[in-house]
């Protein structure tokens, strides 16, 4: 692996989280559109630009609601994605590649303070396509709050 590997897939981890915090929908999709999304508990994967946008959208505006607890208030959430503990293990062949991390969502609302609402590990796959590094598979796991999982 060499440092170039290890910060063009790190940036990738860090996009992530920069979009989602910015509701940057499209944006998310764009920077997985190699990727299949899959989640212990859940029976459907997630593929595909737009479908990928719309499923973070749904997933995003379903967790305001439920950790707001007020339809209204859910409106004027705003949260901060912090990934951690990043390990990356490049093949010996350099053209596919494996991350895997913490993650913690702090959240805060016109009528609650900032304060983590999820936590969770990712383990992300990616591949060398056409000369650089896409993810192309992620399994999210959820540690808090316990049996959480997105509807369909």
């Amino acid at each position: 692996m060499t440092t170039d590997d290890y910060a063009e897939i790190t940036a990738i981890v860090a996009l992530f989280a920069e979009r989602i915090d910015s509701h940057d929908w499209m944006g998310i999709g764009e920077l997985f559109a190699h990727l299949t999304y899959t989640s212990p508990g859940i029976d459907y994967s997630v593929s595909g630009v737009s479908e990928l946008a719309a499923f973070y959208e749904r997933v995003t505006t379903e967790m305001n609601e439920r950790w707001a607890g007020d339809p209204q208030d859910a409106k004027t959430v705003g949260h901060k994605h912090v990934f951690t503990n990043l390990v990356v293990d490049v093949a010996d062949d350099g053209q596919t590649a494996t991350c895997r991390y913490y993650g913690t969502v702090y959240a805060f609302s016109a009528n609650k303070p900032l304060q983590p609402r999820w936590s969770g590990r990712y383990y992300d796959r990616f591949q060398r396509i056409d000369g650089r590094w896409h993810i192309v598979d992620r399994r999210q796991e959820t540690d808090f709050p316990p049996g959480y999982r997105p509807t369909q």
